[in-house]
Parts: C-alpha cells; structure tokens; sequence
C-alpha cells in the first residue's frame, strides 16, 4: 500500500497517514497516543484470537454508554464489527 511504503521511507508520520486514512474511510483517527492508552477492560473485552482475526485493538470502554471503541486496519468490515459488537456486548465505534 502507498501509505506504508511512504511511511517506511520516511516521507510521513503514523499519525499524518492515520489522519489521511479516517478522512478517506470518514472515522475518527487511531493516533499513537490512544495506543499509548489503551484501557485493560477495553482489551478483555475482545479475545486476542478474534482481535489478531480482525488486526483490530480494543482502546476504550464507556461503561455509562456500553460503547467500545476500537481501531481496525480495516473500519470498513462490517462482519468484524458486527463479531466484536456480539462478543463484548456492546457498540463498536
């Protein structure tokens, strides 16, 4: 993919290519520092099989909205985020 490949030789940062690709998918950007956050009750949420499956990492749950939010490689795999929404019990945002 261009965005790896211009990331790889150092034409842009994680955060500007996750910037370009929400705008292009039109969901809110994974940057490094919500990696750098990511909440343990979040993580048990979603098995680790199903999480690797998916390339998907579970980052925050609101408990008060029964809301998961999670990054996908790819946000626009609807069975991913219907399978993670079924196994966690909540919405998958």
């Amino acid at each position: 993919r261009i965005g790896t490949n211009l990331l790889r030789q150092g034409f842009l940062d994680v955060d500007a290519l996750s910037t370009v690709l929400s705008e292009h998918y039109g969901v809110p950007a994974a940057r490094l520092k919500h990696f750098d956050q990511v909440e343990r009750a979040a993580l048990a949420c979603v098995p680790s099989a199903i999480a690797e499956k998916y390339s998907a990492v579970p980052l925050a749950l609101s408990t008060r909205t029964k809301e998961l939010i999670v990054a996908f490689r790819d946000p626009r795999d609807l069975a991913a985020i219907d399978e993670i929404a079924f196994i966690a019990g909540a919405r998958v945002r």
